[in-house]
């Protein structure tokens, strides 16, 4: 099912969940069961055949051999089914520490512990923006769930000590509700069977082939059918964390977080790799340029109309996390903007271990990204060179083969809007120029000009090969606004015969 179908369902769902709980909680653990329905057959095979040649060797004069027969090759197959589904158990990325490395941390954590009645297995400090208690199965989709706490540096950077705590409560929450356990349950299912639709992207062997279309088909279902319940959990583990911290503190840090995630991804993080067009070395501490940037830049990223913006947004109908706004409705607090102290960030709880994994980070990501900083310096110092060039001559004066260079190169160094200027002037050209439409059609999208469409339309028209990419991309722009009759009719107007042979 494409997006807009997804959407569709998932809203009928959760219209079902209100009005009729308990039919939709048997409805999604219907469809949970359902992923166990191949293996368990094969083992309701074996277990039948297994009893038919006892029976046969014990109260009949021979022993069938149709029975032991059909017991091993249950077995068997059942075997390569369990191979197939089977998922590393694999505990996720970062820097593990114990109690010696961060005292003050782990003394919260087993406060946390005994308050929540969780366990938490493994501590791994990474880089993103992030506090998760990931649960992951030693035993593939069959369970023995380990909880593995991760904690970004950024977040810490972020967030006070009391608000961190709320957050973790909130994790645990996911764990803890006993008196939700089916839910709980579906929130493990889900994150199994995400792992083995990923997996099943790319199968390998003829068992896994076969499985792969099963559960393609099936898991997507599963997921749409729990989302419902997926969403009450979120609210219910932030009831949990509002009654074991403060429902307060709670909103204080989901905003913070919103709104020092926007300004790390928007702001922090292109003012950085922007540096690339200055000087071939990579900066030398992200992360601890990160923490100054968070306290130079705080009054930007607390302010009155970020957080007006964050309280406006709605919930991706992927996610089961709601919006901020239904969040702290649902907590029944005040959305204000936060304050920032660093002095009191959760940072501190690292102790001594705070300068090692800042430095692990920071000389990690100057690893990763050293041969490509250098690589785009020098793309970007030639591409100025070149650019330079072309901007002696008057646009009137070069070939279309010189406008299409000139347009790729103002979009290589940022000018984007020098470049949709230029291939408007490629376009107007007489002759065929079907990239320079699907190219222009597509930047205009990206702002939001719906004057792109009529250009991918063009492109299509102009370049047979184009159609496939042009349809795709005006289909799916309309489909995620949410008019699906346009983009159909988009559609049929770029290719007539795709949309007879009812590939849409």
């Amino acid at each position: 099912m494409d997006s807009s179908d997804f959407s569709t369902l998932i809203g009928r769902l959760e219209r079902e969940a209100q009005e009729l709980p308990r039919l939709h909680a048997a409805k999604v653990a219907a469809v949970a069961a359902l992923g166990y329905a191949p293996p368990a057959a094969l083992a309701s095979l074996g277990v039948i055949c297994g009893f038919s040649f006892l029976h046969s060797l014990f109260f009949a004069e021979d022993a069938s051999p149709l029975a032991l027969f059909g017991l091993l090759t249950a077995v068997g197959a059942l075997a390569a089914m369990i191979r197939a589904l089977w998922i590393p158990g694999e505990a996720p990325d970062g820097v593990q520490i114990d109690a010696e490395d961060a005292p003050e941390l782990f003394a919260l954590l087993r406060a946390a512990e005994t308050l929540n009645g969780v366990r938490v297995d493994s501590v791994r400090i990474n880089a993103e923006f992030v506090v998760s208690l990931r649960q992951i199965p030693r035993w593939s989709v069959f369970g023995g769930w380990r909880n593995h706490l991760q904690i970004g540096l950024p977040l810490l950077a972020t967030l006070s000590v009391d608000e961190f705590v709320a957050l973790l409560a909130h994790e645990m929450g996911h764990s803890r509700m006993r008196d939700q356990q089916f839910s709980a349950w579906i929130y493990r299912q889900r994150i199994a069977w995400s792992a083995l639709h990923a997996k099943f992207t790319h199968p390998t062997g003829p068992i896994e082939r076969l499985l792969a279309r099963f559960y393609g088909w099936c898991i997507p279902y599963f997921c749409a059918y729990c989302f419902a319940l997926a969403r009450a959990h979120e609210y219910a583990a932030d009831h949990v964390a509002a009654a074991v911290t403060d429902p307060q503190v709670l909103g204080d840090a989901l905003i913070k977080a919103e709104l020092a995630g926007r300004f790390l991804a928007e702001v922090f993080w292109p003012s950085l790799y922007a540096q690339v067009d200055k000087t071939p070395e990579t900066p030398r501490r992200p992360y601890k340029l990160m923490q100054r940037a968070l306290q130079a830049g705080h009054k930007a990223w607390t302010r009155q109309e970020w957080l007006a913006q964050a309280l406006n947004k709605y919930a991706n109908h992927i996610d089961p996390h709601p919006s901020l706004a239904e969040r702290l409705a649902a907590l029944e607090v005040d959305a204000a903007p936060p304050t920032y102290d660093p002095g009191n960030a959760a940072f501190s709880l690292l102790g001594p271990s705070a300068e090692t994994l800042l430095s692990h980070w920071d000389d990690a990501w100057r690893k990763q990204h050293a041969a490509k900083w250098r690589d785009r310096h020098r793309e970007l110092q030639e591409a100025r060179w070149k650019l330079a060039e072309y901007e002696r001559c008057d646009e009137s004066s070069l070939g279309p083969d010189d406008l299409w260079i000139k347009a790729n190169l103002l979009l290589n160094v940022n000018r984007n809007a020098d470049a949709i200027e230029t291939l408007r002037a490629l376009a107007m050209r007489q002759g065929s120029h079907g990239k320079a439409h699907m190219l222009l059609g597509e930047l205009l999208l990206a702002r939001g000009d719906e004057r792109g469409l009529q250009h991918l339309i063009a492109a299509a028209g102009q370049d047979a090969a184009l159609i496939p990419s042009a349809g795709e991309l005006g289909y799916s722009y309309l489909v995620k606004r949410g008019r699906k009759q346009e983009a159909l009719r988009f559609w049929r107007q770029v290719s007539p015969a795709a949309a007879v042979g009812g590939s849409r």
